[in-house]
């Protein structure tokens, strides 16, 4: 009886360990990217879905960001400037402010012209934004402004995202990220 007591413990810890092994796994992935509608710089309306087919390099900031979205935005210029034109031709790099209150789309066609032209820089409503902010995880949120100055900062995430040709999350880059990087990534990837 004692080895009959054994042998069933025994028994049933190894099925539960055949059980727990042979299940399959699933792993918790949340989604980034999806639907958006904002405008570039000739108030063109552009979807998400105009860029099928391409790859898309996606960044979230803001123009009178210090320091953050100007390092962000000259890695991906970097990254741009070196990886081949075939490459390039596959890649759609976008800009979308998180600041539509101060960044018309004027003043977004100027600061374009610090990067790399085909940079394409998007603007939306506040409640466009909002969505495209809330699709790809985007944190972005005004600070108090300092007492007795009208100017404000945005706290926000900081993060490069490089979607595939059917709009799905392939990996990302924080704004440091050094271009060489972005260069040998993009080049994994995109053939």
């Amino acid at each position: 009886m004692k080895y009959f007591k054994s042998f069933i413990i025994i028994s049933f810890i190894i099925s539960l360990f055949f059980l727990y092994f042979s299940y399959p796994k699933q792993e918790s992935i949340v989604p980034i990217g999806g639907p958006f509608e904002l405008y570039d710089t000739n108030n063109q309306k552009i979807k998400n879905s105009d860029f099928h087919g391409k790859y898309i390099l996606v960044y979230f900031g803001y123009t009178f960001c210090p320091d953050i979205c100007p390092t962000a935005l000259e890695n991906i210029t970097g990254a741009l400037k070196g990886i081949s034109q075939k490459t390039l031709d596959q890649i759609v790099p976008i800009f979308i402010t998180i600041d539509p209150d101060r960044d018309s789309l004027e003043f977004l066609k100027k600061y374009q012209t610090m990067y790399h032209p085909k940079i394409i820089m998007l603007r939306g409503t506040k409640e466009q934004t909002e969505i495209a902010k809330k699709n790809y995880r985007v944190y972005g949120q005004k600070t108090t402004p300092i007492p007795g100055q009208k100017e404000y900062l945005i706290d926000h995430s900081s993060i490069i995202y490089l979607m595939g040709k059917n709009g799905e999350f392939l990996t990302h880059f924080s704004h440091g990220t050094p271009s060489l990087e972005i260069i040998n990534k993009i080049n994994e990837i995109v053939k």
